[in-house]
Order: structure tokens, then C-alpha cells, then sequence
């Protein structure tokens, strides 16, 4: 199998992308940013790994262009099923074997970084440059075959990761799991359809156009960043709506770009109905994390019945038919229950809150207005949202 240097990967796979149908520019775009990544560290990595000092400062772009690589590596197999091309199909698994001894390489020049090593270092990124012959073992077409090939279907790469959670947390009321349980069975993975439209009765919270019906934690104007037709968190704090909603119907999508972080550090945020009962966002895609944590949860009560999650770069919707709890003197009558919809995909069905949502405690309830704002989660991580819209549910006439 021939091999292809790094700089020259980089070349080939822009122009590949560029000439790729327009229907694939969410996968071209990802990709093309990975690769953005991996030039734009090489240049500051001959710089740095010159001093010490400047090694010392190398491990975050070595960290960032290992995850270029990895979820460079994991995008060809889902391009290679559109390509009919030999000489294009020749060129991905080319490529995927370029990403994989990439990340080969980089994990040696991290070690080399952190014995100090400064020799070795500079070795090792002009080999991944591809000016030097490599001393590693070289990949052959069988080890290729041995490697599981990813298609839209199967399963996102996060499953495969090692389970994670707590297991020194308290013991979920009526059910067999704790809070968080490293142990808890995660779900399965579903693929997931199309997103829906809005209906004529909805009120729009969100069109890109303005921040009007949302305002900041302190209810003044809200402050997130707003591009196109879409908003972003931008660690000036949570937002709420103006108005204040009790039973709903709500769709929202919602987006998170590809990142180091792993676990609850995943691209990070969530759906507050009413302030204090949550619907979880993260990246479930390609990160793992406790199972009453990952996208779709009622974060600390319950996972979703699968994972529909779609890579970091794609939108996502949430279709989510939430009912308030109702209180009388004090006491809960009713607890709040979902019913949602994750990309099409039914992963609760009219489930009950436990009471509100914390973190690494027992859920508990508190009594509170009948209508109350629907709050977003600044979680410090840049999740993007687009399309939101709400319809207040009330009893039809009669019933």
C-alpha cells in the first residue's frame, strides 16, 4: 500500500471535496475544517517545538490534530459510500490510512513532548510532514479490511468508547440505578429522520432574525451571538423566554462543532422547561458519557429510550410535548412529564420527571407557578440554534 504524505493528504482531500455534489457540503465542510486545523497547527508546531518553553505550550495543538485525525478518519467510510469513482475510492482508503498513522505519529511526538525530548519531537513533525521515511510499521490493504467501516446506519463512535459515570452517588427512587450510574446500560443507536415545520399556530421564539422573545438571567436583552439563522452560546450566561409557558409543544434544533472535549465536556447545554426540568444537549455522537447525561436525557433522571444522535456539524431537532407538574397547597398532585421526539425518533414516551434537575443528587420537588419561562443553557460551549418554535397546549373545548 502506498503511502501519501501529509502535507500532499491535505492537498488531494480539498480538491476531492470541492468536487463533490452539493448535497454533501455538511460532510465536506467538516472535513475541510479538520484539515484547516491540521495546517494551521503544523506551521505553529515547527515554531514551538524549537524551546522548551515553546514545547511546554505545543500539548493543546497536538491534542486538537489528534481529534482532526480521528474524526478525519471516521468521515471517509460515510464519503466513500457516494463514490463510484476506483481512483477516488483508491484515494479515500489512501487516506483513512494517512489519518490513522497520523494519529499513530502523534501520540509519539506527545510522549516526546512530555519527556522533553525536544530531538525526537522535531523528528517526529517532519515525518508528519512527510519530508523523512517512517520507522513506524506500515499498513497494508488486510489491515485496512480488519477495520470497521461506519456507515449512516451504524452505530456512532462514541458506543465503542469505555463506560463512564459515578458510582459513589445516590439511589435513583424506584429504580434500580444511581444518579449518574457509570453502570447504567446506554442506549441503542437509531438512525434518525428529517427534521418537521412549524405549524401555523406556533408562536416563533426563534428565526434567526432577532433575540426578541428571549432575554439574559439579569431579564435584560439577550446577548448570544447570532449569525445567519442561527444563534450561539457565548458564555454570557443562560436565556430565557419573555413569556411564560406551562403545558407545550416545542420544536427546536440545535447544533455542536467538533471538539477535544469528551463526557459532559461535549459540547454541553440543555432545554429547561419551566427553569428547572431538563432536556439534555451534547454531542453523543462522538463522545460518551454517564447514560442519565448524554443528549435526549432528563439529565440525572432518565436516558433516552435510543441514541439518535447525528455527528457534531449536523442539525438536530427536538420535538418535545411537555406537560407542567400541578401542585395543590404545597404538595405535588401530577408530576411533570415528556414526551419526546429526537430527530424524528421517539425516545420518551409520556415519562415523569423525577423532580428538578441536579446534578449528583436525588431530584427533588418543589412546588412553583403554573407558567413559568422556558430557559437555554450556557454551559460554556459554543452549541448553535436555530428554528424554535412553541405552541401552548390547552384542553380542547369539552374534555
Amino acid at each position: 500500500m502506498k503511502r501519501l504524505a501529509l502535507v500532499a493528504v491535505i492537498f488531494f482531500v480539498s480538491t476531492f471535496l470541492r468536487a463533490q455534489e452539493p448535497g454533501e457540503a455538511r460532510r465536506e465542510t467538516a472535513m475541510e475544517a479538520q484539515m484547516d486545523t491540521m495546517k494551521k497547527h503544523m506551521r505553529s508546531l515547527r515554531r514551538l517545538l524549537r524551546s522548551p518553553e515553546g514545547a511546554a505550550k505545543a500539548m493543546p495543538l497536538i491534542s486538537e490534530m489528534q481529534s482532526a485525525a480521528w474524526v478525519s478518519k471516521q468521515e471517509v467510510p460515510l464519503m466513500a459510500q457516494t463514490v463510484n469513482d476506483d481512483d477516488k475510492a483508491e484515494f479515500l482508503r489512501d487516506f483513512r490510512l494517512a489519518m490513522i498513522r497520523t494519529e499513530r505519529t502523534l501520540l509519539d511526538l506527545e510522549g516526546a513532548v512530555l519527556e522533553g525530548d525536544l530531538e525526537e519531537a522535531q523528528r517526529l513533525h517532519q515525518l508528519l510532514k512527510g519530508h523523512r521515511e517512517s520507522g513506524h510499521e506500515q499498513f497494508t490493504a488486510e489491515d485496512f479490511e480488519s477495520i470497521p467501516v461506519l456507515t449512516a446506519s451504524s452505530s456512532p463512535p462514541g458506543a465503542a468508547l469505555p463506560a463512564a459515570g459515578y458510582t459513589d452517588t445516590p439511589q435513583l427512587p424506584g429504580l434500580p440505578w444511581k444518579v449518574h450510574d457509570k453502570d447504567r446500560p446506554v442506549p441503542p443507536f437509531v438512525h434518525p429522520a428529517q427534521e418537521s415545520q412549524a405549524p401555523s399556530d406556533a408562536i416563533v421564539l426563534f428565526n434567526g432574525s432577532n433575540l426578541n422573545e428571549w432575554r439574559s438571567t439579569s431579564n435584560k436583552e439577550a446577548n448570544w451571538k447570532m449569525e445567519k439563522d442561527w444563534m450561539e452560546v457565548n458564555r454570557t450566561g443562560d436565556i430565557h423566554t419573555a413569556q411564560n409557558f406551562g403545558d407545550c409543544q416545542l420544536h427546536l434544533e440545535w447544533s455542536t462543532p467538533t471538539m477535544t472535549a469528551a463526557g459532559q465536556g461535549a459540547n454541553n447545554s440543555g432545554i429547561y422547561f419551566m427553569g428547572f426540568y431538563e432536556v439534555q444537549i451534547l454531542d453523543s455522537w462522538s463522545s460518551r458519557t454517564y447514560a442519565d447525561g448524554q443528549a435526549g436525557a432528563l439529565y440525572g433522571q432518565n436516558p433516552p429510550d435510543v441514541n439518535a444522535s447525528l455527528p457534531p456539524g449536523e442539525w438536530q431537532s427536538y420535538d418535545i410535548v411537555f406537560q407542567a407538574p400541578h401542585f395543590q397547597d404545597e404538595e405535588l398532585q401530577e408530576p411533570a412529564r415528556v414526551t419526546v421526539f429526537h430527530n424524528g425518533v421517539l425516545v420518551h414516551h409520556d415519562r415523569a420527571f423525577l423532580g428538578r434537575t441536579t446534578h449528583r443528587k436525588v431530584p427533588q420537588w418543589q412546588a412553583h407557578a403554573a407558567e413559568l419561562p422556558l430557559r437555554l443553557q450556557d454551559h460554556g460551549n459554543p452549541v448553535r440554534f436555530r428554528n424554535i418554535w412553541i405552541r401552548p397546549l390547552t384542553p380542547a373545548s369539552g374534555k
